[in-house]
């Protein structure tokens, strides 16, 4: 089910996964997840802070330390969800400059998204025992690919990612990409922890300037209306 705030108006039918095999940037940063793997490993040894603080190199998923995403936190069921941002609003790229520099390099439509505020490219990591119930973005102008960089062994439990009807799961070193605005679930009911690279870039048919203003504008015209109904409701 794809039921996003903002329903932004394309041609193409809309689907929950996506071909890996369609971006031929994602096989360029899939044939250099070994660099991203030493960056993650320098900084998992940090500790993780569970107030969001500035401590260390990780947040929890919903804190105040970005804008965007601050509901995030309201769908942790249980365990925890934290995160490393590398790009967008609240970002620290120090934490990893080389796998910042590839995403320069090799992923503009991703940098782009950011630099407009309308996206991140985050460190993800669930603990074991974690899970995140079904919710949908706000907008479907976006795509969101995963890169598995820590990734429990097989047989160790539930670890998936579910999109509408389909289930999905990680590798390390592979890429997959869904359309976030589809109802999606994730599960590491493991004892290990799983650590992705999430990119948020342009959804493909947002391929020009003019195209992403528009798209933009619509998502902030309908943030205002919600925002003037919840705090003027009509009477």
């Amino acid at each position: 089910m794809q039921r996003p705030g903002t329903l932004v108006p394309l041609s193409a039918a809309p689907k929950g996964v996506w071909e890996t095999a369609d971006f031929g940037w994602l096989r360029l940063l899939e044939a250099q997840c070994a660099e991203v793997q030493l960056e993650l490993d320098a900084l998992l040894p940090q500790r993780q802070s569970s107030r969001g603080s500035a401590e260390g190199a990780w947040h929890a998923v919903g804190g105040v330390h970005r804008e965007m995403g601050q509901h995030d936190g309201s769908v942790v069921d249980s365990g925890a969800w934290r995160e490393a941002v590398l790009l967008g609003t609240g970002a620290r790229p120090q934490l990893a400059p080389r796998t910042v520099a590839l995403l320069r390099a090799h992923a503009p439509a991703a940098v782009d998204l950011c630099e407009r505020g309308a996206g991140e490219v985050i460190l993800s990591v669930l603990a074991p025992g974690t899970h995140i119930r079904a919710h949908c973005a706000p907008s479907n102008l976006r795509l969101t690919a995963h890169l598995g960089l820590r990734v429990p062994p097989s047989g160790s439990g539930r670890c998936e990612l579910r999109v509408g009807a389909r289930t999905l799961r990680w590798e390390e070193g592979r890429a997959l990409v869904f359309d976030d605005s589809f109802e999606h679930e994730v599960f590491n009911l493991t004892a290990h922890t799983r650590v992705v690279l999430l990119i948020r870039f342009w959804h493909p048919e947002l391929a020009t300037d003019d195209a992403r203003d528009a798209a933009l504008r619509q998502a902030a015209d309908h943030a205002h209306a919600c925002w003037q109904i919840r705090h003027h409701p009509p009477r």
